[in-house]
């Protein structure tokens, strides 16, 4: 079984090539995880569980190029990597935190856990700054923008990073 978004907010099963899998690592009752993955290119494979734990584990190719492993026994915080067939290992792309940094291991999250604390929040008022930061492998572009409702001009500035990579 493959599950995909549903309109209302259900998780379903994928029963035709337009539907859009959940991607990364879901976790499943009694410490089990869903991985699944978009590879169309790779021929086979294997999720790397790190830790105590350390174990590979091949991966069943779906059709539209998607990979899938539903795997028992994981720990709630397990750290993996996606084994290509040549050897290769490379992180969840969809991943939900790399505790160490994006070339490092990803890891399980589990988003029902979380206990939000801003309960009293009220939000920013309109008249505010807007940041954004689009990140590449080459450079970091930084993009600040005042934005004011009562004009129709917004002026913003953006710096470039260069990485050294």
């Amino acid at each position: 079984m493959l599950a995909t978004h549903a309109e209302n907010g259900a998780v379903g099963n994928m029963t035709n090539s337009n539907s859009i899998p959940v991607l990364g690592a879901t976790p499943l009752p009694n410490h089990g995880c869903r991985f699944v993955v978009w590879a169309p290119s790779a021929k086979n494979l294997s999720v790397h569980l790190l830790g105590d734990k350390d174990r590979v584990v091949p991966m069943h190719k779906l059709d539209g190029g998607y990979f899938q492993a539903e795997i028992q026994d994981v720990d709630p915080e397990a750290r993996y990597f996606y084994r290509f067939e040549d050897g290769r290992e490379r992180p969840d792309v969809a991943s939900r935190f790399q505790p160490e940094g994006v070339h490092g291991p990803s890891q399980v999250v589990d988003l029902s856990d979380f206990r939000w604390t801003d309960a009293g929040w009220k939000g920013l008022e309109l008249d505010k700054s807007v940041r954004a930061m689009h990140n590449n492998y080459r450079s970091v572009v930084v993009v600040a923008c005042t934005v004011s409702f009562n004009t129709r001009i917004s002026p913003c500035t953006s710096t470039v990073i260069l990485r050294d990579r």
